[in-house]
Formats: C-alpha cells, structure tokens, sequence
C-alpha cells in the first residue's frame, strides 16, 4: 500500500504523524509530508520518504501528492489550508485524525477569536464532509464527534514509539521520586493547581519528592518558584531531543488539566511506562481502564491526594493492536 502521512506543525502532532510512518513503514511504501525541517536531525524513524512542504504552497502540495499517486492520504492535523486541498483531494481517499473535541482556551483574546473562526462547527463540519473517514484517539471524541456532528469515527488508539527520539541531548534531575508537570503552564492546564501542589509540598517539607516543571513558563512564576529546594525548572521549550532523558529520568507524570478531552502527553507517558495521575477528565477514564496500574483517575484532585499518590507509585508493561493498517484496507474496499 502507498501512503501519505500529511503533518503540520511540531510537538505532539508531528509525533503522532511518525508514530504512524514507524508503525505503517512495515510492507508499505511510505511518503511523509512535514513542515518541520528538522525531522531527519532530530527523530529515528523507519524507512520513509521525507518530503518537506510550505502548507500554503498548496498546488505544490497537490502536484506532490499526484506524482506519488497514493492509496491512502492521512491527514494528522488542523491546517486552514486544508480547506482548499481538500478540494483538489476530492477524488482521492483521505483520512483525518481528529485530535480533540474543542479547541484550547487561549489567555490571549485574539488567539481565542482566531480559533473561532477558524475551528468551529461550520467550518469542522466542512472539513468532515470533504474527507473519506475521520478517525478519532478516544471514545470519548469519538462521541463528542458523533453527538455534535452525526459522523460515527473509528477509534484506534495512539501509539507513541519512544524509540523515535534521537537521545543526543541529556537533562541531568535527582534520582529521587521526580514528578513532571510537561510544557507551558496556562489556566486550562492546571497552572492554579500547579501553585498549590508546591505550597503543600512546602508545608511537608517533602524531602523524597522533586517536581519537574518543563517548559517555557511566564516570569511571574519562574521568580516566585526557581529558587526552591524541591522545585526543578526547566523553563524553556524543550527540544525533542532531550525528550528521551527527561521522561526516561522522571518516575509520575502529572496532568492536572481543568479541561480537556485527551492528552499526548499522557500517551508519551506511557510509552516510557511512566505513572500518569490525572483529574477524572475526557478521555483519561479509557487509559485508566487499558492501564490500570499506569493511570490513575482522581475523583478529587486535591494537592493532598495527588501528593499520597506519588508516594505509592508503580509501573506495569503494555502493548497497543497495530490497527492502521486494516483501516486503510477497509477504507480501499468500501465503495
């Protein structure tokens, strides 16, 4: 089968797209299409095709893709040029994975204006409509999905290769029961709760527990908190290839969003079989239930519970089907 893996952007939606070149590179022929540059430099992946694209140079992406002349053409993330390739890919298979219910709040009012109009019901629904199947990672956006658009999505699940990341960069943290809080804190990602955890910590005097704050975080914080014993900040953004030896370092991982429906951050959790403790949100029930001795679902997610948590932590194997390609099968046959 040929297959093109179409991703925009870093981070997390870039490690989804070679997530699946690794899984899918197996007795296919794989084309990889990236805006990032630095992809070959940076990340280990199977034998691909790496093909670089400026997403607003779309009849240059279209003349690619027609030169390929793929099966199947995955489309792993949101891009407002979508809306005029897809009109070009009409006639093709295409797959998109949708990666969340609803947009993040933003703290600046006119990113959070940008997003509306850019990503909502109308125009979510256009891109629904002009592609061959949407897929989702949970359940729970599965159902989001259905319920405000009528589309009933597959869901296969994220597997996160930890073996992608090129391991050239170390972060050195005490070898003590290190819990990480990863990227930028901002109020949907817990940035109130964060506060208060430190302050409990302080009132333990917890001398066995080192928390790891990694990412670029506002000055206001980095002054209030640099200078603590248990408090370890890494306040910048970090680079995918100190991924490896910060999350192969730290032993839990705290996700303590407000609101969200899943996370990639606790999909790359378990990938190095970490620990994840997190509010009863979204999708994070499903994990619990795959990973039971991995993920802990908190009713009440209080710095007092979360803190005992952490003192009992323990870690258990898993494995995810390779789905991907059946899908695309299904996808081919059905006329």
């Amino acid at each position: 089968m040929k297959i093109i893996i179409l991703s925009y952007g870093p981070s997390g939606m870039l490690h989804y797209a070679l997530d699946l070149v690794n899984e899918l590179s197996h007795g296919n022929d794989i084309y990889l299409f990236t805006t990032e540059k630095y992809v070959e430099e940076q990340f280990l992946f199977s034998k691909c095709n790496v093909i670089f694209i400026s997403p607003n140079k779309i009849q240059d992406i279209k003349m690619k893709i027609d030169i390929i002349n793929p099966d199947i053409i995955h489309i792993t993330a949101f891009h407002y040029s979508l809306f005029v390739l897809l009109f070009f890919l009409k006639k093709r298979k295409t797959v998109y994975t949708v990666h969340d219910a609803k947009s993040h709040p933003y703290s600046s009012i006119w990113k959070n204006i940008k997003l509306k109009i850019l990503i909502n019901q109308y125009t979510q629904r256009f891109l629904y409509s002009h592609v061959s199947k949407v897929i989702c990672l949970s359940a729970y956006v599965a159902g989001q999905v259905n319920m405000k658009y009528g589309i009933t999505a597959p869901v296969i699940y994220l597997k996160n290769e930890k073996e992608k990341f090129k391991q050239d960069m170390n972060i050195d943290i005490d070898k003590k029961i290190n819990v990480l809080c990863f990227g930028t804190l901002t109020a949907y990602k817990g940035q109130l709760f964060i506060e208060e955890f430190i302050s409990y910590l302080e009132t333990q005097q917890a001398s066995d527990i080192k928390l790891v704050i990694a990412g670029k975080q506002n000055s206001e914080f980095v002054q209030k908190y640099s200078t603590l014993s248990f408090v370890h900040l890494i306040n910048k953004y970090v680079d995918d290839r100190e991924i490896f030896s910060l999350f192969s370092t730290v032993n839990i991982v705290l996700l303590p969003y407000t609101e969200v429906s899943q996370s990639g951050i606790l999909a790359l959790a378990l990938s190095f079989q970490k620990m994840c403790i997190t509010p009863n949100l979204g999708s994070f029930n499903e994990y619990a239930l795959a990973y039971p001795k991995l993920v802990r679902v908190l009713e009440e997610f209080t710095p007092e519970i979360v803190y005992h948590q952490c003192m009992v932590y323990n870690h258990n194997d898993f494995d995810l089907p390779k789905r991907y390609e059946t899908f695309y099968s299904m996808l081919l046959n059905d006329k």
